[in-house]
């Protein structure tokens, strides 16, 4: 079981509760990613289920996105006009599951835009020093260059460099071995019946991708050294915030 998902891996790096408590997730609660670390095993009691639509909104945006068989209207018509492109198909590939081995540097391509069940299945196989995720376009641009892209669904227009983007973004330029990426978000807000017109688009050089590197074995060396939890920004959204005993301090 890999100790860091993509999606949270700002959480990840800067706390290590995000990789051993437990996880509460539209009113139900999940193991956390490495829950043999976690040593206080009270009864968890499921709160009330909590509005759920802006999540729902982003799955379906992805779906449609994807094309997947699964797209349900409205959204598989919302996305018709503009797919093909923002995503030109002979450029690569949506929901692609991606792994990095912060112990040995080893990367891995899993299966893409397959059922959701298949995807986290390959996911869970990997070794407990991995970070894993599911890229939302990973493609090469004619230059060479590998092309990563992330749909965001919230209303704020989002940042492009996340520690998620610059994840894909390493781990792309590792496949192709060519040392940049050009990350991009592709901005469609909850209920909006088009995307943001401004394409989001930054260029990543070699400097950074190591950078972040070295910064993402460091944290993986500070959890499996059970470096005390660090409360911070990160607590507003973190599933595991209501049975940590630092959040919010």
């Amino acid at each position: 079981m890999p100790w860091a998902r993509a999606s949270s891996l700002h959480r990840h790096m800067e706390c290590t509760a995000a990789s051993y408590l437990p996880r509460l997730d539209r009113g139900k609660w999940s193991d956390g990613y490495m829950p043999s670390l976690h040593n206080d095993k009270r009864p968890l009691t499921d709160p009330p289920e909590g509005p759920t639509a802006a999540a729902d909104w982003g799955t379906a945006m992805h779906l449609a996105k994807a094309d997947r068989e699964a797209a349900a209207e409205p959204f598989a018509s919302m996305w018709d006009p503009y797919r093909v492109n923002l995503y030109p198909p002979n450029l690569g590939r949506h929901e692609v599951a991606l792994s990095y081995d912060c112990a040995t540097g080893a990367i891995e391509r899993g299966p893409s835009n397959r059922p959701t069940s298949e995807m986290d299945a390959w996911k869970n196989t990997r070794a407990a020093s991995c970070v894993v995720g599911t890229c939302d376009w990973l493609g090469v641009l004619p230059s060479g260059v590998a092309w990563v892209d992330d749909l965001k669904t919230g209303w704020q227009i989002p940042d492009v460099v996340t520690p998620q983007t610059l994840f894909y973004g390493l781990v792309a330029s590792k496949l192709t071995r060519v040392e940049e990426c050009q990350l991009s978000i592709t901005h469609w807000p909850k209920r909006s019946r088009e995307p943001t017109r401004e394409n989001l688009w930054y260029k990543v050089g070699p400097l950074a991708l190591l950078s972040f590197e070295s910064e993402l074995q460091e944290a993986w060396k500070r959890m499996t050294s059970r470096v005390v939890e660090r409360p911070g920004p990160w607590c507003k959204y973190c599933p595991s915030a209501s049975v940590c005993s630092k959040a919010g301090m």
